[in-house]
């Protein structure tokens, strides 16, 4: 059982869990939490993945708490935060190619097959409306919905090569729209 003296001091905690005490793994989540969403904010990922980055942050805190040595120079927050900043800028990295830098912030509704279906969000001060019906389902499946390229043309009855060109174009209308807005 964790007493509540044990909250603040890191390397009581660290005893404890390495001794598989539960109760100070979950205090430990717990205390670090706001550091990991505060990350999660400073390199503005998506708020719809918000959980997704948590649950990543919660593994670098696994590791950090299976890998913290005392003999660091460093406290076990910075050694965290360390670990939790290299994470965060990795994955960050993996995803700019796909974040172009545009604002998302309501859903457009379209009608499709006399239906009307939530296709792909509207961007703020940008038009998606120069972008054909195929170039707006590759934009949602390979973009939003983060599919590779095989699931995209698979969806799509589309050959691979289909979908690249489409991607291309895609990112040559967005840019071009993005330029001409100043965004």
């Amino acid at each position: 059982m964790v007493k509540s003296t044990y909250l603040e001091n890191d390397n009581e905690l660290l005893y404890l869990i390495k001794n598989h005490d539960e109760e100070a793994l979950e205090l430990m989540f717990k205390k670090y939490e706001n550091l990991i969403l505060s990350k999660i904010q400073k390199y503005h990922f998506p708020k719809s993945h918000k959980e997704d980055y948590l649950q990543e942050g919660r593994i670098v805190l696994l590791r950090a708490i299976e890998t913290y040595k005392e003999e660091f120079d460093k406290t076990f927050t910075r050694y965290f935060e360390l670990l939790l900043q290299n994470r965060f800028n990795t994955l960050y990295q993996k995803n700019k190619k796909y974040q172009n830098h545009i604002v998302l912030v309501e859903v457009e509704k379209i009608d499709v097959d006399n239906k009307k279906e939530e296709v792909l969000p509207k961007l703020q001060d940008v038009k998606l409306d120069t972008l054909s019906f195929l170039e707006k389902e590759v934009f949602k499946y390979h973009f939003l919905e983060n599919h590779n390229i095989d699931e995209t043309s698979n969806h799509l009855n589309i050959s691979n090569k289909q979908v690249y060109n489409t991607i291309q174009r895609i990112k040559n209308k967005l840019q071009l729209v993005v330029k001409n807005k100043n965004i």
